[in-house]
This record gives C-alpha cells, structure tokens and sequence, in this order.
C-alpha cells in the first residue's frame, strides 16, 4: 500500500496577463512541496479530522462579500490510480481575500466515500443553489452531479 496524497495542499498564483505567475509567498516558506505556492489551505494535521491528509481539487466561487470554495478533504487515500478515493469528503470554505481561508464549522458537506470519483469538478451556482460537477471512473465513466445550498454561518 501507498499512501501518495499526504500532505496536499492548496495553493495560489497571482496574474495580471493570463501568461505569467507570481506564488502566494506570504508567509514565505522555503519547503520543498511548497516551491509554487504557499498554501492557503492545508491538511489540518489533527488525527481527529475528516480532512487531516489531504485537500485538493479546489473550486472557488466569487461573491460580493469574498470568495467561497470547495474542496475534497481526506484522511486516507491508499492506492495508485486516482479513482480510489474511499475515504473522502466535500469541504467548505469562506475568506474576504482570497489568502486567509476559514473552514464552515460544519464540514464536511457531503460525504464522497466511495463515490468511484475524480478530485476534479466543476460548477455553477444559481441563486443560493450550487451544482457541482465531477468525473466518474472505476468502470462508471461519466459525469456525476451534487446539488445543494450551504448556510454560512
């Protein structure tokens, strides 16, 4: 067994052009899986937590107030092939800037354990309706949807 998604974060690169990109180095870091970006958001590192492994698959949503985000949080991911993400969770998050992020106090929002699903999504939001996209493998090829609002608090 392998364990080859610890510690993955989330990270931020800034762009006026579209072609070039400065990292989020605040605070700067000098570590090795960090050499793109700083993270906004990261594993929590509690063994406690739905999301203490890992966070990827970001997907943000602008608002008049900030941003909101989505992400797949895990605290196991065993196997090579993407598809096997037994284990995981959808994750909310709020910030004003786009830095500092704070996690809804009560995530997860939806539970994707055993989904056979890709960490890569997609969405739109309708009035205060979400719709989350996200690929299906594992012999499910296609195309799978999550419908649902969140309350912040």
């Amino acid at each position: 067994e392998t364990n080859w998604s610890t510690d993955t974060a989330i990270g931020l690169l800034y762009s006026d052009d579209g072609l070039t990109r400065e990292p989020f180095n605040a605070p700067a870091t000098n570590e090795e899986a960090f050499a793109l970006s700083d993270p906004i958001l990261a594993p929590t590192g509690n063994d406690e937590d739905w999301d203490r492994m890992s966070v990827t698959s970001p997907l943000i949503f602008a608002t008049e107030t900030g941003y909101e985000l989505f992400y797949i949080g895990q605290y196991r991911n065993i196997g090579a092939p993407v598809s096997l993400f037994d284990w995981s969770w959808l994750g909310y998050a709020c910030s004003e800037d786009g830095e500092n992020w704070e996690r809804y106090e009560s995530n997860p929002v939806f539970d994707i354990t055993r989904e056979n699903s890709c960490p890569w999504m997609g969405g739109v939001r309708v009035d205060d309706t979400y719709y989350l996209y996200y690929a299906l493998s594992a012999g499910r090829f296609g195309i799978g949807v999550m419908v649902g609002t969140v309350t912040p608090k």
